[in-house]
């Protein structure tokens, strides 16, 4: 490197690292919104303990992060409460990219208006919106579609770390996916979430959802309802990986409910789960609906279902043992070549390593999710030669 380029570099460096803030709520501005509206791009907006009561909360396209205070023992300190005045987050229009919030627990929420319905209680994500949600508390929101959180209109969020419970919808009442693109969902817990006719944990319509090491449990669906871990329609193709499906009910698919759609399981169990319609069309575990569906499982564990573990007409595919490793949007899974291509990842063979699955953001050296000061100074301190 010329001594030129690395002055030139290490000052756009420094003039980056200098512009980057933490502005503290409520000490620095009095409201998340205020701070929203203050911050620029690689700011960080820091909440102090308690309660703050506001919604629609919209990052307008600034990357920054908005995070929570956690105490010693691992406990949120930090809650948003929308007071049913609407969705505590929106993400909208492409706005998103960069965007990291952590740490909270957001509750309260009633989803935005869109076509007469409330889409996203907690969060709503629509019109190529994105963003990271980490180590969040989605709990006590509602909506029509999605009562935690609601992916559409080719959202491609990551949702990691999160606990999302105890939400109330019609429609996927802890997660709603429709028309995405690209949703990542990774260790979360779904779960206590009831909708009143599909999805009581999440619902997928059109969608093409990964949920990588996730436990979807005790979730119910009310009246004659489907799906109460999840429900696929529309051609939706979810895929789970090292999931538990587990002690979730609904009158037909007490695990998985299939109506037009594939769904992959990789790994996993389905189990306790239990469906209470009277007859022959039930699917204590998994029910796939028509001819045109199909439920796809390698190495998967189902059992203790009731009143069966599977039904319908519907197409079942037992896959091989898996064997080898899978690169997907930084995650790393386990499955066939066949599997690996279905979800669109990258095939390594058996003889790879998930520490060769490369970042989902290629430049992420610090593993943040963003490109940052922090990759550029590291990337000079280790400038020349490979060893």
């Amino acid at each position: 490197m010329t001594t030129r380029l690395f002055v030139a570099l290490m000052t756009i460096a420094m003039c980056r690292l200098g512009s980057a803030a933490t502005i503290t709520v409520p000490d620095d501005q009095p409201t998340i919104a205020a701070a929203i509206a203050a911050a620029a791009d690689n700011d960080t907006i820091s909440i102090m303990p308690g309660t703050y009561n506001e919604h629609v909360l919209n990052t307008a396209n600034k990357r920054i992060t908005i995070q929570g205070s956690v105490d010693e023992g691992g406990t949120l300190e930090t809650t948003i409460d929308a007071q049913q005045q609407g969705p505590v987050f929106v993400f909208s229009l492409g706005q998103g990219d960069g965007t990291v919030i952590r740490d909270l627990v957001i509750t309260g929420g009633l989803g935005a208006q869109l076509d007469g319905y409330n889409h996203g209680g907690g969060i709503s994500f629509e019109n190529y919106g994105s963003g990271t949600i980490e180590n969040c508390i989605i709990t006590g929101n509602a909506g029509t579609f999605g009562g935690g959180i609601k992916c559409g209109g080719y959202s491609h969020p990551t949702i990691t770390d999160c606990t999302i419970m105890d939400n109330t919808s019609t429609y996927g009442a802890g997660i709603s996916l429709s028309t995405d693109s690209g949703t990542i969902v990774i260790g979360c817990e779904i779960s206590g979430n009831t909708a009143t006719n599909s999805g009581g944990g999440v619902s997928c319509g059109n969608c093409s959802t990964i949920f990588h090491d996730c436990t979807i449990s005790g979730n119910a669906v009310g009246g004659n309802g489907t799906g109460g871990g999840v429900d696929v329609s529309q051609g939706g193709e979810p895929t789970f990986n090292g999931c538990t499906i587990s002690g979730n009910t609904a009158a037909q698919g007490g695990g998985i409910c299939i109506d037009v759609g594939i769904v992959t399981v990789l790994g996993g169990t389905i189990t306790a789960n239990t469906a209470s319609r009277n007859d022959c069309l039930t699917g204590g575990g998994v029910y796939i609906d028509n001819s045109i569906s199909t439920f796809v499982f390698t190495n998967c564990t189902i059992s203790a279902n009731e009143p069966n573990e599977i039904d319908g007409t519907g197409e079942i595919v037992a896959a091989s043992p898996m064997t080898a490793v899978c690169c997907l949007n930084g995650a790393c899974m386990q499955g066939t070549e066949e599997d690996c291509t279905t979800a669109g990842g990258t095939w390594l063979g058996e003889s790879g390593l998930c520490n060769d699955c490369p970042s989902a953001c290629e430049g992420d050296i610090t593993g943040d999710g963003q490109l940052g000061i922090q990759d550029l100074l590291i990337m000079l301190e280790t400038w020349g030669p490979c060893q």
